[in-house]
């Protein structure tokens, strides 16, 4: 039950991740493709997705690793797609949008969390 809410949620929290990429570029004077947002939307979580697979092992120190280096390897996608995917080639405009992107995701990643917690708390 609580599986398959979060599975929804995170269905639904990619296109509008993809909205705000869209805003926060189209804000900072570049004009891109929704098709574009959408895109890096749907790539930039992926190592965090997969680092979810260190679960299958009982060891709360390599959890908390892979987990880190699944945040790192996001974020660098995201900050790559913003220059490659989105073409936003100057760097302090590609490093602001991905500021503002990984903040508000970090957010979006927090009412997930909460999702799944609250739940199962009994709240």
């Amino acid at each position: 039950d609580v599986a398959g809410l979060f599975f929804l949620a995170e269905l639904a929290t990619v296109p509008l991740m993809a909205w705000i990429i869209h805003l926060i570029a189209k804000d900072k004077g570049h004009p891109i493709r929704f098709h574009d947002s959408y895109l890096l939307a749907a790539l930039t979580p992926i190592p965090l997705w997969l680092s979810a697979l260190s679960l299958l092992v009982p060891s709360l120190q390599f959890n908390a690793i892979i987990g880190v280096l699944g945040l790192a390897a996001s974020g660098s996608l995201l900050y790559h797609g913003v220059s490659n995917i989105l073409g936003i080639e100057e760097t302090l405009d590609a490093q602001d949008v991905t500021y503002k992107v990984f903040a508000i995701g970090a957010i979006a990643w927090g009412v997930l969390v909460a999702l799944v917690v609250l739940p199962v708390m009994g709240v």
